[in-house]
């Protein structure tokens, strides 16, 4: 198995969360503003743990891999992957979410071409893909930002909070693979 991948852009650190992270883990996924379009949340840090067991899992079982955004003070702000990985049809599903007081500063437009690069040329992911719900304006920018196509809307494809919710669909081809 090859190490986790840690990778250095110019202003952050993509690196495998610790069981130090569990605290600002916790505080994000449980942070109304965060989970208000975000698919999980928690509401304890024993459910926490499991999410960061998770984290470190898919790595493992060659599934995915998603990593904590660092910034240069070493405080971690947000976190960003790609999972679901199906190596017969070479295709996953990527993430992301940033602590709130990160929102609008450019972080996900510096990190998720890391990522892309990763996922496409290292791990030769010929399609990745990514859910949105049809109310998150920020993350439909960030995709189309990044080149991921919409393929479609899903009227009341999921309940979320006892109502439905509209799942747009979204997906980067990469034609080397």
């Amino acid at each position: 198995m090859k190490p986790f991948p840690e990778i250095l852009t110019t202003n952050f650190r993509l690196r495998c969360f610790t069981d130090k992270d569990l605290d600002v883990v916790f505080y994000a996924l449980s942070h109304p503003d965060v989970i208000r379009y975000y698919g999980i949340s928690y509401a304890t840090k024993e459910e926490t743990k499991l999410q960061m067991d998770w984290f470190r899992r898919i790595w493992l079982e060659q599934s995915g891999c998603w990593w904590a955004i660092e910034d240069s003070s070493g405080k971690v702000i947000g976190g960003l992957g790609f999972n679901n990985w199906t190596h017969v049809h070479n295709k996953a599903e990527m993430g992301y979410w940033l602590l709130p007081q990160a929102w609008g500063q450019g972080i996900l437009r510096e990190c998720i071409p890391a990522l892309l690069n990763f996922a496409l040329n290292e791990c030769k992911i010929h399609r990745l893909e990514a859910t949105v719900e049809s109310e998150n304006e920020r993350s439909h920018k960030v995709l189309n930002f990044h080149g991921f196509k919409h393929e479609g809307r899903l009227q009341d494809a999921e309940k979320k909070n006892g109502k439905y919710i509209t799942i747009d669909y979204y997906a980067l081809i990469n034609p080397r693979f």
